[in-house]
């Protein structure tokens, strides 16, 4: 009985001073983690001189005079780790721009080739778009506009994001293809 009488006293006394308050109201906010590509991690890291090379892989122009240009990247520090990848821009060169790892670039010409041929099965419904989410700052997106199928290539995050309509899409994708035959011969 003794060491019953304890334990009930012991618990009295050892109990928190908040279990009479209200419970603590906890809002969890999901977190969503952007892979950026490791190119652009690449050259972003600080403490290291890093060299880049480009080679403008050419550009096309739409009906509103909106350029998209694409270009082959090398960045290489001075212990020769090397990072290829592709770059994507508007207009002048610079800002804004995205960057896709040359490891990608496989990828993004099979999905191009894919939503430049939609089929119709995968729906019932008439009206099908394809998004692409390429990087964190360069997404695709395609749709049927009665015989065509446009592309509307979109840069940048938030607020900051630019997008210029393709109206001929099969040409972008023969810049991303060039591309990635440059940076193979240059690897």
């Amino acid at each position: 009985m003794k060491p019953i009488l304890i334990a009930i006293i012991a618990s009295m006394l050892l109990r928190p001073a908040f279990a009479d308050d209200e419970p603590v109201k906890v809002t969890v906010t999901p977190v969503v983690v952007e892979r950026r590509p490791d190119i652009e991690v690449f050259q972003a890291g600080t403490r290291k001189l890093i060299m880049r090379g480009q080679t403008e892989i050419g550009s096309l122009t739409n009906s509103a005079k909106q350029i998209v240009r694409v270009a082959a990247r090398e960045a290489v520090s001075v212990n020769y780790e090397r990072r290829f990848g592709m770059v994507v821009m508007f207009n002048a060169w610079g800002e804004p721009s995205a960057e896709v790892d040359y490891a990608e670039l496989a990828d993004l010409l099979q999905t191009l080739e894919s939503m430049l041929k939609p089929e119709t099965n995968y729906t019932k419904l008439e009206a099908l778009d394809w998004t692409y989410r390429a990087t964190d700052r360069l997404s695709l997106r395609t749709w049927r506009d009665k015989d065509s199928v446009p592309l509307l290539i979109s840069i940048g995050e938030g607020n900051s994001r630019q997008s210029v309509r393709v109206e001929q899409p099969e040409q972008f994708r023969k810049l991303v293809e060039q591309c990635k035959a440059k940076i193979e011969r240059a690897r």
